[in-house]
């Protein structure tokens, strides 16, 4: 069918014939073979990737080599531009600069003493003055809560050390108590 049949109105000729072009496109895809690697679709599977080996080590962006290409050079006078703006009251250019100067500060070095976890009751003296701390206003909250996990994690290494204590200890009795019936088995009634 080369040209549009003249019942079908309000279809011009080119958008028939770009229809048509589409569908043979969608008809050779069907028919060719797919690419190595490739599903049916001529898409790659879930999980597959069509470069294995994956990006480079150490290649960089495209857009990101161009910017730096564009501002080689120019960074003190960007910098100077951003620190004017930001004294002439420019509250972006403000935080801009606050931001690159001082970064956030994510944690602080904490300087607590507390007593050396050997035993529970250690643990116990810990979080006591852990809570102390947090109701002085020495502590945030989030501070507190670290400090809190890593007692619990001490807790936990103190309590399995002792029940592995314990347990070797309750089996040498069983071995002694073992050996003892089976001795007592032996020797002859009196």
């Amino acid at each position: 069918m080369d040209r549009p049949p003249d019942e079908l109105p309000g279809i011009k000729e080119s958008e028939w014939t770009m229809q048509a072009t589409n569908e043979k496109r969608i008809t050779q895809r069907k028919h060719s073979r797919p690419a190595a690697g490739r599903g049916t679709n001529g898409r790659f599977p879930v999980g597959v990737s069509g470069n294995p080996a994956g990006r480079p080590q150490g290649s960089r962006h495209r857009a990101s080599v161009l910017a730096e290409a564009l501002l080689d050079g120019r960074v003190e006078a960007l910098t100077e531009k951003a620190v004017e703006m930001a004294l002439a009251g420019d509250v972006t250019a403000l935080r801009l600069c606050l931001e690159r100067l001082l970064p956030v500060r994510r944690e602080r070095h904490l300087t607590m003493t507390l007593p050396s976890p050997v035993t529970a009751a250690d643990i116990t003296a810990g979080f006591v003055r852990v809570v102390e701390a947090l109701a002085s206003g020495d502590l945030t909250p989030s501070e507190t809560s670290s400090v809190a996990e890593l007692l619990e994690s001490a807790r936990r290494a103190i309590e399995t050390t002792d029940l592995a204590r314990r347990i070797e200890e309750l089996e040498e009795r069983l071995e002694d108590g073992e050996q003892d019936e089976a001795g007592a088995d032996n020797w002859p009634a009196e």
